[in-house]
C-alpha cells in the first residue's frame, strides 16, 4: 500500500485479518502449536481463535523475521501463519532481512502445492469457468451495462469482484446480491475518480 503518512494504511492492514474467513479447527491447531513453541501463547487461552496479525519493526533481524537463532525459535513469518504479516516501511528493512524474505517467498511461490492465481488474475477462460451466472444475474448485469454505459472490460471486472464477494461468503455460485454489490463498487469507483 502506498499513501501519505496518516492516510490509514496501517489501520487498513490491521483489519485484513478480521475480514478473512474464520480459522478452521486444523488451522487453529497449527497456529496454536506455533505460538506455544514461540512462548507467546497465553497459558489459559486454549486454541488461538483469531487469525494472527504480525507487524514487526523494520529493525528486526533476519532470525527474528524468518526464525532460527542460537536457540531456534519461530520468527514473525511463522507467527503470522494462517494470518497476516505486515511489513510497514518495507524500504527501511535491512537488505539482508529483505534477501532472506525474498528467498522464502521464492520457495513458497515455487512450491508445487501452491496455486498463484487470484480472482483478479482470471482470464476470459477462467471467467467463463468460475463465474457462471443465473438468468437473474445476467439480467441485472445487462441492465447495469446499458444504464451505466459500461464496457466489456468493466463487465469482466464486475464478474471478478462478484466472484470474490461470493467466495468471501462461502457461496459456490454467484448470486444477484453479489452482482449488485460489485456494480455498486464499480459505480462508487467511477464517482470517486471522476
Amino acid at each position: 500500500m502506498i499513501g501519505p503518512p496518516g492516510s490509514g494504511k496501517t489501520m487498513l492492514a490491521k483489519r485484513i485479518s478480521g475480514i478473512l474467513p474464520p480459522l478452521t479447527f486444523e488451522e487453529a491447531l497449527e497456529t496454536t502449536k506455533i505460538h506455544s513453541v514461540a512462548g507467546v501463547l497465553d497459558a489459559g487461552a486454549g486454541l488461538v481463535g483469531m487469525r494472527p496479525f504480525r507487524s514487526p519493526h523494520h529493525t528486526i533481524s533476519d532470525a527474528g523475521l524468518i526464525g532460527g537463532g542460537m536457540i531456534p525459535r519461530p520468527g514473525e513469518v511463522s507467527l503470522a501463519h494462517n494470518g497476516v504479516l505486515f511489513l510497514d516501511e518495507l524500504p527501511e528493512f535491512p537488505r539482508n532481512v529483505l534477501e532472506v524474505m525474498r528467498q522464502q517467498l521464492k520457495r513458497f511461490a515455487s512450491s508445487s502445492r501452491i496455486k498463484t492465481h487470484c480472482n483478479a488474475q482470471m482470464t476470459s477462460r477462467h471467467i467463463r469457468t468460475f463465474c457462471e451466472l443465473s438468468a437473474d444475474c445476467e439480467r441485472l448485469l445487462e441492465r447495469a451495462m446499458t444504464q451505466q454505459g459500461l464496457t466489456a472490460r468493466a463487465h469482466d471486472r464486475i464478474l471478478k469482484v462478484a466472484r470474490t464477494i461470493a467466495d468471501l461468503e462461502g457461496e459456490q455460485g454467484i448470486q444477484p446480491k453479489h452482482i449488485a454489490e460489485a456494480i455498486q463498487y464499480r459505480t462508487l469507483d467511477r464517482t470517486f475518480w471522476a
